[in-house]
């Protein structure tokens, strides 16, 4: 077997006008472990490249209406990265200096052996893989940077998962999420979709801290350390691509490696972005409550120190208001005191004032 992306064969479109060299190749590429699709004209094949995931090409140079550089021509515009191996016959080498130029990944000369045509499909075959590997890793950093850009820019725990809600789909390629947390012997959903067989197979995997699939569901652990705090789960659902998919896929089957790399490193990333925010909201609430605690004392001091003088002018008023008719004197001497307690009570304000 040939892999190919997501784990399918390698699938290689035949185009000859010779039914018994199609027969005769695609006896071939079932023995090397590759699919094909079989196209007698241009127009055809070029058809199939705009509606198969073709990885190689198969072309013969000679062809009824539009030949096999005019067909080269349109397929490098329409799909640059599929290696096109041009079959020729004798005499055509003026027209295959014209197919390497355009871009043919390599020729086979008419008749050529089988282990010549099996080394041809082999390289085509290694350099596609290369390719695939490289744009798989180049969408995988930048739709991680998204989602690294999005976690980083949150502020508590509320605006991260708003922002993990608008940017996780995307950029995991997922239909529907779920986040959950450990929350004494239970877990809490603080974002995506809360479904009981979503949180059954959370629950499974926080049991293994292992992923664990269900359907079209997948389940990753939350670490913070070697510690879990919660669980990822996401639903996807993918087209079968190419003639040998003949069954569903479900959990880790429905993702490329590269897919599976990005669950990982993004599964990881949220969880050091909700331990640090629950860390951070957890030291602002200790603060708040230090904060609180610390001015209920100040005003309970305040309190104290007020007390004496304001009970000592409350007692010299009340005094001085029963004489003013029955011993004036008596009372102007109450105001006095009353006058000597309003003063210490401003010195104890200033000092509380200062204090502040």
């Amino acid at each position: 077997m040939t892999p190919g992306p997501q784990g399918r064969r390698l699938l290689v479109l035949v185009l000859d006008d010779d039914p018994a060299i199609r027969t005769m190749l695609a006896a071939l590429l079932q023995q090397e472990g590759f699919d094909h699709i079989e196209a007698q004209s241009a127009d055809e094949a070029l058809a199939h490249l705009g509606s198969q995931p073709i990885d190689l090409v198969l072309s013969d140079v000679q062809l009824p209406g539009i030949d096999g550089i005019g067909f080269l021509e349109r397929a490098s515009e329409k799909c640059p990265d599929v290696p096109v191996i041009m079959m020729t016959a004798f005499g055509e080498r003026q027209r295959l200096v014209s197919a390497i130029k355009l871009g043919a990944f390599d020729y086979l000369d008419k008749p050529f052996t089988l282990t010549s045509l099996r080394e041809a499909l082999h390289r085509a075959a290694g350099r596609r893989r290369v390719q695939r590997a490289r744009k798989a890793e180049a969408l995988e950093r930048g739709r991680l940077e998204s989602l690294l850009a999005a976690l980083a820019g949150a502020g508590n725990l509320d605006d991260l998962m708003r922002r993990v809600t608008v940017e996780l789909p995307p950029a995991l390629d997922v239909r529907g999420f779920a986040v959950y947390l450990v929350a004494e012997a239970d877990l809490s959903c603080i974002g995506g979709r809360d479904e009981e067989g979503l949180r059954s197979l959370a629950s499974r995997c926080l049991l293994t801290c292992l992923p664990a699939s269900e359907g079209s569901s997948l389940a990753i652990p939350l670490l913070a350390g070697m510690e879990p705090i919660g669980v990822l789960v996401v639903e996807r659902e993918l087209p079968i691509e190419g003639p040998a998919a003949s069954e569903p896929r479900t959990g880790w089957t429905r993702y490329s490696p590269s897919d599976q790399r990005l669950l990982a490193r993004a599964a990881g990333h949220l969880a050091a972005a909700i331990a640090s925010r629950s860390a951070l909201e957890e030291l602002q609430d200790t603060g708040l409550r230090m904060a609180r605690d610390a001015a209920l004392e100040q005003a309970a001091q305040a309190a104290r120190q007020l007390a004496r003088p304001l009970a000592s002018l409350a007692s010299a008023v009340r005094d001085a208001e029963g004489h003013l008719t029955t011993d004036p004197q008596r009372a102007r001497a109450r105001l006095e005191e009353a006058r000597a307690a309003i003063d210490e009570l401003r010195r104890e304000l200033d000092t509380l004032t200062r204090d502040e």
